[in-house]
């Protein structure tokens, strides 16, 4: 009897689900929902707005103002929507949007070109050292290191990977090398690599890289192109991005004079051909 009992309380519990039919609101009368009766009672103002109206017109004139009345019906049956989003009439607008249209965005300017810097190590005057903020090391050519034989070169295991992937190995690495830069010096470690001479006798320049730049205190002036560097108490200011503008030096200027070579070479037979005629 137990059992039984548990099996009728069971059934008891279960509760069968009833299907709902779809869109339920399409059943339901219109007299019920809120946007039938708006219209269901629109309808009604609008008839006994026809009611209302009366024509005591000949036929010929009810003809000619149909188009009148045509419009008057229709102003009568559609109404006017409105938006359902508010507008203010004042609009705040973010100050990226403020500054484009008030067109207060700094001009846009050119390539100021790349920061060049003047020094000396040693007795060797560098007209064009180029100051890199994308190299993490200073950079030494081969035949500098040679030129002042400042000693036996550390070992390196850094490899060097130049703007088109190509790997360059160092020969070695020296420390301590003095800089001069204008009436500072400043104590600079380079890494010492083979570079291909000039086959215009240019003197070869070397890269000072964010070390330097940190170790000097470097802040550079894009715009004006100006670089402020101190040392200690002493501060000083260098043009950087006009020392590219003046020619490095007498080694630049080449002459070719061919016209007395060609006058030699053309002469003579000229002068044959004429006494020939």
């Amino acid at each position: 009897m137990s059992k039984e009992s548990e099996q009728k309380g069971k059934e008891k519990d279960i509760t069968f689900a009833t299907p709902k039919a779809p869109f339920p609101e399409c059943l339901r009368s219109p007299s019920l929902v809120p946007l039938f009766s708006k219209k269901l009672a629109r309808m009604d103002e609008m008839m006994e707005l026809f009611k209302q109206v009366q024509i005591n017109l000949p036929l010929l004139d009810a003809i000619l103002q149909v188009p009148a009345y045509a419009k008057f019906l229709k102003d009568l049956c559609t109404t006017k929507r409105k938006l359902k989003t508010y507008i203010p009439k004042t609009v705040h607008l973010t100050e990226q949007v403020s500054a484009v249209l008030s067109n207060k965005l700094p001009p846009k300017l050119k390539d100021p070109g790349a920061p060049l810097i003047s020094c000396k190590i040693g007795n060797l005057q560098i007209e064009r050292a180029l100051l890199d903020l994308g190299a993490s090391v200073n950079i030494l050519p081969s035949s500098v290191y040679n030129h002042f034989g400042f000693g036996e070169l550390k070992p390196t295991e850094v490899t060097l990977q130049l703007a088109d992937r190509s790997l360059k190995i160092p020969k070695g690495f020296i420390e301590d090398v003095l800089v001069k830069v204008d009436e500072f010096y400043f104590s600079v470690d380079f890494l010492v690599l083979d570079i291909e001479t000039s086959s215009f006798g240019k003197p070869q320049s070397i890269i000072l890289g964010r070390p330097f730049l940190a170790t000097a205190n470097a802040c550079i002036n894009c715009r004006s192109g100006a670089m402020d560097i101190s040392f200690g108490n002493k501060k000083l200011r260098l043009n950087i991005f006009n020392a590219a503008l003046g020619p490095q030096g007498e080694e630049d200027y080449f002459t070719a004079d061919m016209i007395d070579q060609v006058v030699s070479q053309c002469a003579p037979e000229t002068l044959v051909n004429n006494s020939s005629l």
